[in-house]
């Protein structure tokens, strides 16, 4: 320590780790697969990768010894454990339904499996792949349940005709009696006109707007999403990590939080890919899926099914639609990934402290704030000496984020490396679908934070902020 003043002896194991500077105990282990995942996690011998931002910074010629600390297989065994307590306390209520009940003793076995930290760090991919198979057969029974069938699952001919038929109507009531709201918060004038004038089926007419043709939706995600982008750290960054590694992990995750964060969804929230609504999630589910996200976070693991998005384009008022840059893009993946999203975006929210200066996407009434400051800065400037203010828009600030960022931006904010590093690895080979006139264009998302994910705020304002 002599060679280091001010520095105590955690903070120089942790920066000799983060250099890879300490090798493991037993030495590095061989690597059972090629499967991706996290630097931090399963394999003990590693090499960065391009978008690595150590491999950007000391440009390392040889391979990189992961060392694994106490205080992370604490935490590895301490989220296998929770699930294992998760899964025992409610195997009574999980019993009673026929369809959750062979899923919970399959993932009761599979948590069983991790008896010691080793098994924990080093996980076999078979054991991954029973693990990815419970969360697809989870997910096509939450989708598959269609109620008011016949018990042999088939309408008849009039039967079916009969129900599209009432489908289009009530589609056409919807659209009708949306449009007529749209009308009296934007164009009250007009739906008055409308009304006087008995004109009120001149609504039907005004319909979604074609969207933009498949070729320009192609030129422009690809474009945006599918091209890699280098990134560039502020020159403190290392050493800002050095003085705040470890301060910040996710707790255990408990059915409780899980349940509030549910209820904070919207009823009608969009579905993603696999078609899960939040109505299918019944009870049972979501305690398997507390099991399920705390051994996903003591493993390392996320499911492929969840790194599958949809993407849907809205258009901009005012714009010319014709034209693929005029429409918003919302990309959602699974609800279910979104839940997990929203479970850690709580954890971490409640440990990390944000700049005093951010005022969006928090819980305190930022906009307001921002208002009054904004006024009193107008009113100083009228009675005093003047000034000039200035306002700083980031055009596409969310969707050109690197994800090469995404770990430096995180540590910053104290998050321990093997957090920082699962998210990071949560947007690694992550695919969208977007409609057009034409057909439905897949883009790999390489850069960007999903606008519909709840930990895209954080990720992309912090990822802006420090790169």
């Amino acid at each position: 320590m002599s060679q280091f003043p001010g520095k105590t002896q955690r903070q120089i194991s942790d920066k000799r780790r983060l250099l890879g500077l300490i090798e493991p105990a037993n030495g590095p282990a061989s690597r059972t697969s090629d499967r991706a995942v996290p630097r931090s996690l399963g394999n003990q011998t590693i090499k960065l990768q391009k978008e690595s931002p150590i491999n950007k910074i000391l440009k390392p010629q040889v391979k990189v010894q992961k060392s694994y600390d106490d205080e992370e297989k604490r935490w590895r065994q301490c989220m296998i454990a929770s699930a294992t307590r998760t899964l025992a306390k409610h195997h009574d209520e999980m019993a009673k339904d026929a369809k959750i009940q062979p899923l919970a003793v399959r993932l009761t076995a599979i948590a069983g499996s991790f008896r010691s930290a080793e098994d924990v760090i080093s996980v076999s991919d078979p054991l991954v792949k029973q693990l990815e198979n419970v969360v697809n057969e989870l997910t096509v029974e939450l989708a598959g349940g269609k109620p008011n069938l016949p018990r042999n699952g088939q309408r008849g001919k009039a039967a079916n005709a009969n129900h599209r038929a009432r489908g289009s109507r009530d589609k056409r009531r919807q659209h009708e009696y949306a449009t007529v709201q749209q009308l009296w918060e934007k164009e009250p004038k007009q739906l008055a006109t409308l009304v006087v004038e008995d004109r009120l089926s001149d609504i039907e007419q005004r319909r979604q707007p074609e969207l933009p043709p498949g070729d320009q939706v192609r030129d422009l995600y690809n474009g945006l999403w599918g091209v890699e982008e280098t990134t560039f750290f502020p020159p403190d960054w290392e050493e800002t990590v050095a003085t705040r590694v470890g301060v910040v992990d996710i707790n255990p995750i408990q059915l409780g939080t899980v349940e509030k964060r549910y209820r904070r969804l919207k009823t009608h929230t969009a579905a993603g890919p696999d078609k899960v609504a939040k109505k299918d999630i019944r009870r049972t589910a979501r305690i398997l899926l507390t099991a399920i996200f705390n051994i996903c976070l003591g493993i390392g693991f996320y499911p492929e099914s969840w790194k599958r998005n949809r993407t849907t384009l809205i258009p901009k008022d005012g714009k010319d639609l014709t034209v693929a840059a005029s429409w918003r893009p919302i990309t959602v993946s699974s609800i279910l990934a979104r839940l997990f999203s929203g479970v850690i975006d709580e954890s971490l929210r409640g440990n990390i402290e944000l700049s005093r200066a951010q005022k969006g996407f928090t819980h305190d009434e930022g906009a307001a704030q921002n208002v009054s400051l904004f006024r009193q800065t107008l009113k100083a400037m009228k009675e005093e000496q003047g000034g000039t203010c200035s306002i700083l828009d980031i055009s596409k600030a969310f969707d050109t984020v690197p994800h090469g960022a995404l770990v430096p931006a995180l540590r910053r904010l104290g998050v321990a490396p093997y957090i920082a590093e699962y998210v990071d690895y949560v947007y690694q080979d992550c695919q969208t679908v977007l409609p057009s006139t034409t057909e439905e264009i897949k883009i790999s998302l390489k850069r960007g934070v999903k606008q519909g994910d709840p930990l895209s705020p954080l990720l992309g304002t912090q990822s802006s902020t420090h790169y």
